[in-house]
């Protein structure tokens, strides 16, 4: 009673460089990056983040494009650069001989994942293999490798001008057990990755966390043209029996057409439970006409052993209940931690202001500006804002000491040279975290909630009482008596920190919200930061909604009224009231619910 929602963890890699140069290859695929020797000054470095999208934007699949590689996010710390960087790519696709004058084999580049791409000139295509030199350099910058058609032709699309061939891989537990999932999942290219996401989705009100399957083997074979496949599965042992979920078991044309990971959910039981081994397994590609397009088998692992010594070490994977005590940053729980800097920020681009705006009705986060002015740009990612006429595009900006947004249509952007006639004073480190946290004052909080989290990701109260500036206090200057352990001691600064803020005595009153983020974040727990945020917005709209959370539970999840009152149900009294203060607890349970 139920159906699976799959989805790819996607490959990436996390590589700091110095002048030297070297090679970043992401794991598992035939994508690399090659930096030369003198990118960067001598002594200086280069952080190169580099992930696979599966997901082709739409705009890179139609009847006359299509993408034959992932979508490379690549991501770059540094742009004081000397040289362009080399971006190897290998697809499995060529443009048929006499096909030759009619499509071609494109690197194609954005700043945006959604688009526009336009053309990389600088491309070599040698067999399999695209070389691309990409200069230029962007903080962000997204690569793909498409066939395009040389001319528009309605009578013909651009499959019938390649060879191409897809990725089949079959997913499935670390062990097998009696009953258990399987996804075969086709991609348009040849990065598989080596882990999938699997969830469950049930009539339930209370959602199960995400299973992870790996990949048990993928098969190539050449697709001729996007059409409706049938997917077989089928076991070489009677012992097991495999039947697929509802609506599974045939992959449609125009998914492969748009270039879309296309995920088949299967269910295999053991008809002795008592007695499982692994098996193999064969899976069966046909056509609308019932003609195999190709088969293959792979290997199921071995059931987990009942007896023996357990393996010493850390678990790749949570169990259940740890889930909740996940530990979001891997700095969180480390004895030393980076010592803040207040420093000029100088990775920036600066735009000119070509409109004049000042706001009747004065808003937190909307700037305003004077024609002519300059302003920096935090990022040249755009945000979509969606109105009630239209979707706005806006920037990150700072302007006269404040950070905001900026209608991108009013910011002619200039570069990275900081123009000789910018006022106001410069971005630094200390200036952006007051800025950014501005908002958390506004945000709703449950004190226990917070000491619990802290006392389990922090390992150091000494760091995190530095980091709040009691850098000079001692222990005995947060509790009274002599603590043992450290959580303990992390709980008395936490409670100091919560004694000054709600002292009313005190002139300067300070937000306790506020100077918990940021002292976070100087001690750079940014996981721990966005667990905390995203806790806080969920209660803040649980309360501002209150006996409105049905009416909002129906249009995000279309929660049937059993499920709401399920939902309520725990917070009523002994006459089964729940009054409308008490209202935002089932509303704060839902959120907790959806946005998990």
């Amino acid at each position: 009673p139920g159906w699976g929602q799959t989805q790819p963890v996607e490959t990436n890699i996390v590589c700091r460089l110095d002048s030297n140069g070297g090679v970043v290859q992401l794991p598992d695929t035939h994508i690399s990056i090659h930096i030369p020797e003198g990118h960067v000054s001598h002594g200086d470095y280069q952080q190169i983040s580099m992930k696979a999208l599966l997901d082709p934007p739409l705009e890179l699949n139609s009847n006359h494009c299509s993408s034959v590689s992932p979508v490379v996010e690549i991501k770059l710390s540094n742009m004081e650069t000397k040289s362009f960087i080399t971006l190897e790519i290998k697809v499995s696709v060529c443009v048929k001989k006499e096909s030759g004058h009619c499509a071609e084999v494109l690197c194609v580049r954005s700043d945006c994942k959604e688009g526009p791409y336009t053309p990389i000139l600088n491309a070599y295509i040698y067999k399999d293999t695209v070389q691309v030199q990409l200069d230029s350099l962007e903080p962000c910058m997204y690569i793909a490798v498409v066939v395009q058609s040389r001319y528009i032709n309605h009578n013909t699309t651009v499959w019938d001008h390649m060879q191409r061939k897809v990725t089949l891989g079959v997913y499935g537990p670390k062990h097998i057990h009696p009953s258990f999932k399987t996804v075969v999942a086709m991609f348009g290219h040849d990065c598989a990755p080596k882990t999938l996401l699997v969830n469950e989705v049930t009539r339930q009100v209370t959602s199960t966390p995400p299973v992870a399957l790996q990949l048990w083997g993928k098969h190539q074979f050449v697709l001729a043209f996007p059409q409706d496949l049938q997917i077989g599965l089928y076991s070489n042992m009677s012992n097991y029996l495999v039947k697929a979920s509802e609506g599974a078991g045939i992959i449609r044309g125009f998914q492969i057409k748009l270039g879309k990971v296309s995920r088949l959910l299967f269910m295999i039981t053991s008809h002795n439970p008592s007695s499982i081994s692994d098996f193999t397994l064969r899976v069966q590609v046909k056509d609308a006409l019932d003609c195999i397009l190709t088969q293959f088998c792979v290997q199921t692992p071995q059931p987990p052993s009942k007896a023996g010594a357990r393996i010493a070490g850390q678990r790749r994977f949570l169990k259940k209940k740890e889930v909740d005590k996940i530990v979001l940053s891997p700095l969180a729980v480390t004895s030393k931690h980076p010592k803040f800097q207040d420093r000029c920020i100088t990775n920036v681009k600066f735009g000119k202001l070509i409109k004049t705006i000042i706001r009747q009705h004065k808003s937190t986060y909307l700037l305003e500006y004077k024609k002519g002015d300059v302003i920096a740009l935090l990022s040249e990612e755009k945000i979509k804002l969606r109105g009630q006429l239209r979707t706005k595009e806006w920037y990150i900006g700072y302007y006269q000491g404040k950070i905001g947004l900026v209608h991108a249509k009013n910011v002619l952007v200039l570069g990275k040279v900081k123009p000789i006639y910018w006022c106001g004073p410069d971005l630094t480190t200390t200036t952006l975290l007051e800025q950014i946290l501005k908002p958390c004052k506004f945000l709703t909080y449950i004190y226990a909630t917070v000491r619990t989290v802290l006392m389990e990701n922090l390992s150091s109260w000494r760091a995190f009482a530095d980091a709040l500036g009691y850098a000079n206090l001692p222990l005995n200057s947060f509790c009274r008596t002599e603590l043992d352990n450290e959580p303990e001691k992390v709980a008395s600064v936490l409670e100091k920190l919560k004694e000054e803020c709600t002292n009313m005595e005190n002139k300067e009153r300070k937000s306790f919200q506020r100077e918990l983020m940021m002292a976070l974040l100087k001690m750079d727990c940014q996981g721990l930061v966005a667990k905390l945020v995203l806790d806080f917005v969920l209660l803040t709209t649980a309360v501002e909604v209150a006996s409105r959370w049905r009416e909002l539970a129906e249009k995000l999840a279309r929660v049937s009224r059993q499920q709401m009152e399920a939902y309520e149900a725990p917070h009523r009294d002994k006459n089964g009231i729940l009054d409308n203060e008490s209202m935002w607890k089932p509303a704060y349970d839902f959120l907790l619910t959806w946005a998990a």
